[in-house]
């Protein structure tokens, strides 16, 4: 629904918002669905509040976001043991699950598979339970 988009600079700072209040002036690790493509996207909507430069550079970036501890599921779950090419809905327990491509319903899945992960204990090297109290 195009009347609800928002500019790259509009939405940098909602996010900045929400990850500021929710890092409580922590470093945060993001989680993605694919690192490369996902992290470096959101971290070029910190570009956007810099329109005089040319180039994107990680300094933009604020210091709880400004480090190299984010991850991406498929190396959790390679760390893990399993397979990577799992299907993700299954092992989030979404098995009737059959909306795939849609940025919300992605993030969900990509969250349930987290905290399986982390539920499982097979993650404890890297995450504790408790670290993620709902």
């Amino acid at each position: 629904d195009e009347s609800k988009s928002v500019s790259g600079k509009e939405a940098c700072l909602r996010i900045s918002k929400f990850l500021e209040r929710y890092s409580e002036n922590e470093r945060i690790s993001l989680v993605s669905a694919g690192k490369l493509l996902d992290i470096t996207l959101l971290f070029q909507l910190w570009h956007s509040l810099y329109p005089e430069t040319k180039y994107f550079n990680l300094k933009y970036l604020p210091p709880y976001l400004n480090h190299g501890a984010h991850f991406d599921l498929n190396t959790l779950f390679h760390v893990a043991g399993i397979d990577p090419d799992i299907d993700r809905n299954e092992f989030a327990g979404l098995h009737d699950y059959k909306r795939k491509h849609h940025a919300l319903d992605d993030a969900m899945v990509v969250r349930k598979c987290f905290l399986s992960l982390v539920e499982s204990g097979r993650m404890t090297t890297i995450f504790k339970r408790e670290m993620f109290n709902e």
